[in-house]
């Protein structure tokens, strides 16, 4: 053939063939069955994944529910396990089932390459994933709905990762029906209990009094010897570990709230010295015992009706910046000092819970 003559158009497909593997291309790589099946789906199946994921998240919300009528110790509690619960409904039961109770509704299944579920290794992972992809308190689930949209499979991030896929049901040609069954029960039982347990808190919350919307409930914590007392929420609880020396410590770790009471006798101080004394020997005490700390001036205070003096603390430890409610109070044979403090970024949140706590200090007379 002539440089300048055109090659002849094959007359078969046969010969097109031929003729293209005389330049050498590659043929090209066979489709998978699942990737035959996702290739056809359009948008639609971008709604019916986010249907089943809002469905899921709805599912939650009776046990969500309960959250809001527990007092404050056990909504940190409760959230922690809330998590862990929620983490391993779709660890557990699509990696097992390759269902989710809104995969189901939807009529989409979650499956490998043989149409199986994903199995407890693949789920492990995606379920890491859909803790930043699917997570709708960061990022509000978008990574997950921009790769579904865009990629050619149809994968959400933690799809990719797994070399997993969400398919209609009707496609898979491995469905089984007696899992579909079993997943129509386990639906009606899971809505049923969701609502159980939304009812159930909010009863249990109005008639324990102990929601965050019902009135707070309070508790008097006395010292060993009864002589001292204070009275906070009932979400505070004794916390010996706090101080060594001290007659009342109370907190709440999950709140950042702290309270002790340190009490010493007038006898082992000079006669001569007097509270606004001794509330500078605490004061110099304690911007000695801490080098980086920003102090207010005295205020003088009441509580009950012993004279007292209060000042406000704010220093740094180990880069976190903590404040501190300082109130020395004299009653007719004590001097004593209450300390309350929490994180500097939560004191405008807690500051007239603590004074609250503070102003409630008695001795209690025999």
């Amino acid at each position: 053939m002539a440089m300048n003559e055109s090659p002849e158009e094959p007359s078969s497909p046969e010969a097109a063939h031929s003729y293209v593997n005389n330049f050498n291309f590659p043929p090209p790589p066979e489709l998978t069955y699942m990737e035959k099946v996702m290739g056809q789906y359009g948008p639609s199946l971008f709604f019916k994944r986010w249907g089943a994921t809002l469905i899921d998240f709805l599912f939650f919300t009776g046990v969500t529910g309960m959250i809001f009528y527990m007092n404050g110790y056990f909504i940190g509690v409760f959230s922690i396990a809330f998590l862990l619960f929620i983490l391993s409904y779709y660890f557990l039961v699509e990696s097992l089932s390759g269902y989710t109770i809104g995969k189901y509704i939807f009529r989409i299944r979650a499956v490998r390459e043989d149409g199986q579920p994903p199995g407890l290794k693949k789920g492990f992972l995606r379920t890491l994933v859909r803790v930043v992809d699917t997570n709708p308190l960061l990022f509000g689930g978008l990574p997950a709905g921009i790769s579904v949209l865009v990629t050619k499979k149809k994968q959400r991030l933690g799809d990719m990762s797994t070399d997993t896929y969400v398919a209609n049901t009707r496609d898979l040609q491995w469905e089984n029906n007696r899992i579909s069954v079993w997943w129509m029960i386990f639906c009606i039982a899971a809505v049923i209990g969701s609502i159980a347990l939304l009812v159930g808190g909010i009863i249990y919350g109005v008639k324990n009094e102990k929601g965050i919307f019902a009135p707070d409930k309070y508790e008097v914590y006395a010292s060993a010897n009864s002589e001292f007392q204070v009275t906070a929420k009932d979400d505070w609880s004794v916390m010996n570990e706090l101080s060594e020396d001290a007659d009342i410590s109370l907190g709440n770790i999950f709140s950042e709230k702290y309270l002790i009471v340190l009490t010493e006798q007038k006898t082992d101080f000079d006669t001569s010295i007097t509270l606004e004394e001794y509330t500078t020997i605490i004061d110099n005490h304690f911007r000695g015992e801490y080098a980086e700390v920003n102090a207010s001036d005295y205020k003088p205070v009441v509580i009950g009706d012993a004279p007292g003096y209060q000042l406000e603390y704010e220093e740094r430890e180990d880069g976190t910046a903590i404040t501190y409610l300082i109130t020395t109070v004299e009653t007719a044979h004590h001097y004593h000092q209450i300390i309350a403090w929490t994180l500097s970024s939560k004191i405008d949140l807690r500051r007239e819970e603590l004074l609250e706590a503070v102003s409630s200090f008695r001795e209690v007379v025999k």
